[in-house]
């Protein structure tokens, strides 16, 4: 359920901590020149990658890695999030909600 706040879509109060330790780990991530990447397997699996500036692939992140690093980075725990997020997903499985 999205919250609708003065004719703004905003998430729901309860994920709202979450979504600002994202964007804070985001941010911490830049200032030190790396970033995550959202990219397509080519077996059609959605992956997740850390990367520099120069665009050097630091690694691969499962969900629960990233989840730890927004934990980390974000100051937020996200582990109180639904652990069924583990793993990662078919790209046409995604859902567009």
């Amino acid at each position: 359920m999205i919250a609708n706040i003065d004719g703004v879509a905003s998430p729901p109060p309860e994920l709202a901590a979450h979504v600002d330790a994202a964007a804070s780990a985001f941010d911490s991530l830049e200032a030190r020149g790396e970033r995550v990447a959202f990219e397509e397997a080519t077996d059609g699996r959605l992956q997740i990658h850390l990367r520099d500036d120069d665009e050097n692939d630091l690694g691969v992140l499962s969900c629960v890695e990233l989840f730890d690093l927004i934990d980390q980075e974000g100051g937020v725990a996200t582990s109180t999030l639904d652990s069924t997020v583990a793993g990662d997903w078919p790209v046409d499985e995604r859902s567009a909600d």
